[in-house]
C-alpha cells in the first residue's frame, strides 16, 4: 500500500500444533551435540512456551530479563529463589513453583512495568517454562555464559526455520502464539475479562481481533496506516 502499510491478522497457533512444535524442539536440544548448540534451541524453547503461557507480544517476550521475575509477596523486590529447583531431579514440592514475573517496558507499559502474572510448574515436563529456564540457566553456567533471551525478529525467523523442518508450516508467525493461546484459553472456559487481563488487553475491540477465529482468512481487523 503506498504510503503506508497493511497489517493482518496472524494466523492463529493451534494447541496441537503448539505442542508438536515444542515436541520437536526437544528432540533437537537431545540430538545437539554441543553445549552451543543445545542452549540456542533452548532459547527458542523458552521463546515457544513463553509466548503461549503468557500470551504476551512477541516483542514484550523477546525483552524478558531475569530482573523481571520478583518476589511473590512483594512484586517490588526481584526473585530470590535462585537457583532454580534442577530440572533432573524435580520434586513433588518442585512441581508447585510458580514464577511472579512482572515486564517492563512492553507495549501497554512503555515507562514503568506492566502488571504482575505468574507461570506455574507445568505438570506435563515437556511444556513447562521453569524447567527449561532451570535447565537453560544451568548449562550457561556451565559455560559461565549470562541468561540471554532473543528479540522477536531472532527468534521469528528461528521459529520459522523450526516449522518449516517439523513440517508445521502453514504462514504462522511468533504474534500466531498470543491468538492461539488467548483462542485456546477461550476454549478452556476463560471469561472475556480474564482474556484481557492474560493477555494485558484493555480495548474490547482488540480482544474481539484476538478472539475471531477467521479473520486471517478473510481479511477482517486488517488495520491500515497511511
Amino acid at each position: 500500500m503506498e504510503g503506508g502499510y497493511v497489517e493482518t491478522p496472524a494466523v492463529p497457533l493451534p494447541e496441537a500444533k503448539y505442542r508438536r512444535l515444542v515436541t520437536h524442539l526437544w528432540r533437537g536440544v537431545g540430538a545437539a551435540s554441543d553445549r552451543v548448540g543445545r542452549l540456542l534451541l533452548l532459547r527458542d524453547l523458552l521463546g515457544c512456551i513463553y509466548m503461549w503461557e503468557s500470551s504476551l507480544r512477541a516483542n514484550d517476550c523477546g525483552r524478558l530479563q531475569l530482573l523481571d521475575l520478583v518476589d511473590p509477596a512483594c512484586h517490588d523486590q526481584p526473585y530470590a529463589g535462585w537457583p532454580l529447583p534442577s530440572a533432573g531431579s524435580w520434586s513433588e514440592e518442585d512441581s508447585r513453583l510458580v514464577l511472579y514475573i512482572r515486564p517492563h517496558g512492553t507495549k501497554s507499559r512503555r515507562t514503568r512495568r506492566a502488571d504482575v502474572f505468574t507461570i506455574a510448574s507445568h505438570a506435563e515436563a515437556p511444556y513447562c517454562f521453569v524447567r527449561a529456564l532451570s535447565l537453560y540457566l544451568a548449562l550457561c553456567a556451565a559455560g559461565g555464559d549470562g541468561f540471554a533471551v532473543a528479540n522477536s525478529n531472532a527468534l521469528g525467523n528461528r521459529l520459522h526455520g523450526h516449522l518449516v523442518a517439523a513440517g508445521l508450516y502453514e504462514g504462522e508467525a511468533c504474534h500466531s502464539f498470543r491468538r492461539g493461546s488467548l483462542q485456546d484459553a477461550e476454549d478452556k472456559g476463560a471469561t472475556r475479562e480474564q482474556l484481557k487481563a492474560k493477555g494485558q488487553i484493555a480495548s474490547e475491540s482488540v480482544i474481539d481481533r484476538y478472539l475471531d477465529r477467521t479473520g486471517h482468512q478473510t481479511g477482517r481487523n486488517t488495520r491500515r496506516r497511511t
